[in-house]
């Protein structure tokens, strides 16, 4: 339901979603995964409790990940990534990595699968391959972003919605996680993207920190053919937290998110400021609870998603170059090669020495070293 404001005073909302987890009948998906990172246990979960997405195989082109990836799911894993998509049978592909990005993705669309994106882990060509490939071959696409799923932030987008004039024309936006910058910032750039009527134009950042390669802070600013600015401040490794202020024309709006607790002020031009406590939901249920309706048609995300990409490409070449960036068109890339196959096409399936019999664990499948 759209919420189109607020009454007077300091109140808590607490958020009661149905799920489609609801009807035990219902078939379970199945979904393969491109990339493992050791805290992903719970996002699945998440997938199969409320989207009714079962992870059936992981892929990653690093040994030791999966053997975690095993250690923890007891499936079948791949190193050799365009092996896993071809040979098992699935309805949907999620990509954690950026990785063959392009290849997986396009192999994927064509067969019918339809794309999950981990947004954070993805960088701006391996968004663009997703949501490139989607777009060509058809099937749905959804963005996860637990991160932005704060019952604030969702305020003030369906607050937009319904009254553009509350449409940012300059604001702030700072995060704080601890997660490492460059995933935050991905989210970030999202959010920013989403929050402003029209693409930017143009980008600049600056980073800070004392390895340049991982930095613990960066600071960006997009600015808006209509003049409108935007700047983004990512802080890594610390408590989670999230802060905006925007300036509109109907006035301003303020929003802190911490401790699973989002506080909201609007102070309009003309009228008293209005203040409101929003209780946050579980994030990652919510986002697979998201995920589902868009598998079920909802094509929000594909439509940002290029958009997000190119703004994405500009911040990272910004970051890269120390000089101001453009914002490049958010339109398909052609395709021009077929997909390579070489020394990927000979992957083996390697037997692990254990104690418990060979037929009753999943196979671990990995390219062999030169």
């Amino acid at each position: 339901m759209v919420r189109r404001g607020f009454p007077r005073g300091e109140y808590v909302v607490f958020l009661i979603r149905g799920s489609p987890d609801n009807d035990e009948t219902a078939r379970m998906e199945r979904l393969v995964v491109s990339g493992w990172e050791d805290d992903a246990s719970a996002l699945l979960q998440a997938l199969r409790e409320h989207a009714r997405l079962e992870v059936i195989a992981v892929g990653d082109q690093y040994a030791s990940n999966l053997v975690r990836a095993r250690a923890a799911t007891k499936l079948s894993c791949f190193q050799h990534l365009r092996q896993m998509v071809i040979d098992v049978d699935f309805d949907a592909l999620l990509l954690a990595a950026p990785e063959r990005a392009d290849d997986l993705a396009t192999l994927a669309t064509v067969r019918g699968a339809d794309l999950l994106l981990l947004g954070d882990h993805l960088d701006a060509e391996a968004m663009q391959a997703a949501a490139t490939a989607s777009f060509r071959h058809g099937g749905a696409l959804a963005v996860l972003r637990p991160m932005l799923r704060t019952a604030g932030l969702g305020f003030v987008s369906d607050l937009i919605d319904a009254d553009p004039r509350w449409t940012p024309e300059v604001f702030t936006l700072e995060l704080w996680d601890e997660r490492p910058a460059a995933q935050i910032l991905r989210d970030g750039v999202a959010a920013a993207t989403r929050l402003l009527e029209h693409a930017p134009v143009e980008a600049i950042a600056s980073i800070a920190g004392v390895d340049r390669e991982e930095p613990t802070t960066i600071a960006v600013q997009l600015r808006g053919v209509d003049g409108s600015l935007a700047t983004v401040t990512i802080y890594g490794e610390t408590s989670r937290r999230m802060r905006l202020h925007a300036a509109t024309s109907n006035g301003s709006i303020d929003l802190e998110s911490v401790d699973g607790e989002s506080r909201v002020m609007l102070s309009p031009r003309n009228g008293a400021a209005e203040r409101s406590v929003l209780r946050d939901p579980d994030m990652l249920a919510f986002e697979a609870q998201r995920t589902a309706r868009i598998l079920d048609g909802e094509a929000l995300d594909a439509r940002f998603a290029l958009r997000e990409a190119a703004v994405l490409h500009a911040v990272e070449e910004a970051i890269a170059t120390a000089c101001p960036a453009p914002v490049g068109q958010s339109s398909m890339r052609s395709i021009l090669r077929l997909l390579s196959g070489g020394v990927d096409d000979a992957a083996l399936t390697v037997a692990q020495t254990s104690n418990e019999p060979q037929e009753a664990r999943a196979p671990l499948h990995l390219i062999p070293s030169a």
